[in-house]
């Protein structure tokens, strides 16, 4: 299916779900994602009371520090209705900071009333939110061959695909980002890499690429601690996934030598991984030795903060 009929479909049916929600606009519980975005391209003033229940119901399911592509769309649509009654609840559903018309004409250009002007990366996320991971994958990939396949663009890429699930192509866009980077992003990069690979249970290419980042790790720990705590973690965290306790038991090794002379062991639940190998393996006595230190770890923290 070309990427213009998809564009064609997934529209008509946001349209479809708006007419029947105009018909009944206090009791529309279910497919905001697609409703909002049908309006989005389709603004009434009748469609005040509609937009009131769909802000009022994203604000009671929303649970994140930032608020949620929906909740804003929902929140700038209901804004543009100008609506004196209206401007605390929008204000405080998106922690606006500014006055609220400065806010709605800072996000015009993010929604946009014409579909033609949305890019394709756009349409992927549209797309994700509707449950439509299939046409989400070929938007994103349609978007970074539309123009250079630069760093940001693969980066993005690869993102995008492994929050979808598709791992294996998110793999083949780090690897291409990879061969665009440069110390000290090309670590990293690898970091990124090795963690998409061992959600993908790819044990053997997790483990060539720790071996590639050993290689290009500066030697000072103190100077470079945040990587070499990445880089050690995530050798703890591929123990679980060796094919045979062998393997795991030589990998646990190298990252206990590995973690020695790396400061601040309190930061990014490095013992915490540490503790789930040794209890992956069996060991109790370098179970007791990790959650020593990491009883040290925190005391450190204290100490420090």
């Amino acid at each position: 299916m070309s990427i213009e009929s998809e564009r064609q479909r997934l529209l008509l049916a946001a349209r479809q779900d708006l007419d029947r929600a105009r018909q009944t606009p206090g009791m529309w519980t279910s497919a905001r994602s697609g409703l909002l975005w049908a309006l989005q391209y389709d603004r009434r003033a009748e469609d005040l009371p509609l937009l009131r229940v769909l802000l009022a119901q994203e604000i009671a399911e929303e649970d994140s520090a930032v608020p949620g592509a929906d909740l804003e769309l929902a929140a700038f649509l209901l804004a543009e209705q100008r609506q004196p009654e209206d401007v605390e609840t929008i204000t405080a559903a998106v922690r606006a900071e500014v006055p609220l018309e400065e806010w709605l004409s800072d996000r015009k250009a993010k929604f946009p009333t014409d579909p033609a002007e949305e890019n394709l990366r756009s349409y992927a996320h549209h797309a994700a939110r509707l449950g439509d991971r299939d046409a989400a994958r070929q938007f994103l990939l349609a978007w970074a061959d539309s123009g250079p396949r630069s760093e940001r663009v693969l980066n993005a890429l690869q993102h995008n695909l492994a929050h979808l699930g598709f791992l294996e192509e998110a793999i083949k866009a780090q690897q291409e980002a990879i061969e665009l980077s440069r110390p000290p992003a090309k670590i990293s990069r690898l970091l990124t890499l090795v963690r998409l690979q061992r959600r993908n249970h790819d044990f053997e290419a997790a483990r060539r690429t720790l071996l590639a980042i050993e290689t290009d790790l500066p030697y000072d720990k103190h100077g470079f601690e945040h990587p070499w705590r990445s880089f050690v973690k995530e050798l703890f965290l591929l123990v679980p996934e060796a094919p045979e306790e062998r393997t795991a038991r030589r990998l646990l090794e190298a990252a206990d030598q590995n973690l020695q002379g790396i400061p601040r062991l309190w930061k990014d639940e490095i013992l915490d991984a540490a503790i789930a190998a040794s209890d992956h393996v069996g060991d109790p006595e370098a179970l007791h030795r990790y959650a020593s230190l990491r009883e040290a770890a925190y005391r450190d923290r204290e100490y420090q903060l």
